[in-house]
């Protein structure tokens, strides 16, 4: 079987050959100490990105058959994959707009945020100042941003996508942008709430132009005619105690944005489609699963205890899920790693699961613990 062919396979609860071995992606801190001790050369870890070639030497080297993010192929224009951009566009420019003596600094973001960061830190910053925050800031610098155009998608690269598609080998992910998400990082968390109170109709419009330029950009990209193998939200919208919006709200008024999108997605034979969401996502699972969303991605263990079995009890086929591997045990030992194997094939057994590391790898992992992980699953899963 080819990747496409066993992706699919996997994800629809059918027979494969063997579970493709997958990963999330690596934090730039962690390609730094892995050069520093002679696992991977300077070349390497200076374009260790998503979505590059140094990345797929890392990922094989590892053990790893691909980065699930490499196939959300990415290009020109703005941040969309397979040459669609559902976000602001342009994006506002980054830059370092402050720094401090102990490393730390604030930056502009492509949102229109100023975050605190720190160097190599690849978690939530924090928010110190916002662009949009009144409706002639919405009017004036984002509005103009989030409004559909053909130039959104490259009609050049989805040519040549088409073309190299026909025989890709590896699956093709085509990414369908942010209902709220986005939402949260061009207002924040603070913000965004105050907004639904104080002028919930300048929010609404915000959130519907939002959800228009989605549907448009994944409806153009649907035309082309590339046999996607999977479909992509991103949101990000909870954290270790819960959702950061109502669910009320989110069932009410997020969840008929999402239908609207998974019904084109179906009409042209997406069978797979995820929301990338962080954090507890359990009040928010209903919403997607009742507006055509059914892979969860990456079901963050977390001090929550996130994993697939209580999803798949209560939802059935009607639930599928991508990721559920405790990345924090990759700073653990052997023993800890068999244990999570083990842990992990009761939820491939129930059908429609492919385990991967349950975010990007974190610093304090051990080059030979993942070298043994996917030693372990290649060995427990083909």
């Amino acid at each position: 079987m080819t990747q496409r062919e066993r992706f699919r396979a996997v994800m629809n609860g059918e027979p494969y050959d063997r579970l493709p071995c997958i990963n999330f992606g690596f934090w730039p801190k962690t390609l730094e100490k892995w050069e520093a001790e002679g696992h991977i050369s300077k070349d390497v870890l200076g374009g260790g990105r998503d979505n590059s070639n140094e990345d797929e030497k890392i990922v094989q080297k590892l053990g790893f058959d691909y980065n699930l993010l490499v196939r959300l192929i990415k290009d020109q224009p703005g941040r969309g994959s397979m040459g669609g951009s559902s976000s602001l566009f342009p994006e506002f420019a980054t830059d370092i707009v402050k720094t401090y003596p102990d490393g730390k600094y604030e930056q502009r973001t492509y949102y229109g945020t100023i975050e605190m960061g720190s160097p190599g830190v690849m978690s939530v910053h924090a928010e110190v100042g916002w662009l949009l925050n009144d409706r002639k800031s919405w009017e004036e610098l984002f509005l103009p941003r989030l409004t559909y155009y053909s130039g959104r998608v490259n009609e050049a690269h989805m040519e040549r996508a088409r073309e190299r598609s026909k025989d890709e080998d590896l699956p093709i992910g085509i990414f369908c942008g942010s209902m709220i998400g986005q939402v949260r990082n061009m207002l924040g968390v603070e913000n965004m709430s105050y907004m639904q109170a104080d002028d919930p109709d300048l929010f609404h419009e915000i959130l519907n132009a939002v959800a228009e330029v989605d549907f448009q950009t994944t409806k153009k990209m649907l035309e082309t005619g590339i046999r996607w193998d999977y479909a992509f939200f991103w949101e990000d919208i909870c954290f270790d105690k819960g959702p950061l919006v109502n669910p009320e709200f989110f069932r009410k008024y997020i969840g008929p944005h999402y239908k609207r999108v998974t019904q084109l997605l179906i009409r042209h034979g997406v069978e797979t489609r995820a929301v990338d969401c962080d954090g507890m996502i359990d009040h928010l699972l209903p919403t997607w699963i009742g507006n055509g969303v059914n892979t969860m991605f990456p079901i963050e263990v977390g001090k929550w205890g996130g994993n697939f079995a209580p999803m798949k009890e209560k939802y059935g086929a009607a639930v599928r899920g991508i990721g559920g591997m405790d990345k924090s045990l990759f700073a653990t030992d052997r023993t800890h790693i068999a244990a999570e194997i083990d842990r992990l094939r009761r939820f491939v057994e129930m059908g429609g699961f492919l385990p991967c590391p349950d975010h990007s790898i974190v610093p304090d992992s051990e080059w030979d613990l993942v070298m043994y992980y996917t030693e372990r699953f290649h060995h427990a899963f083909s």
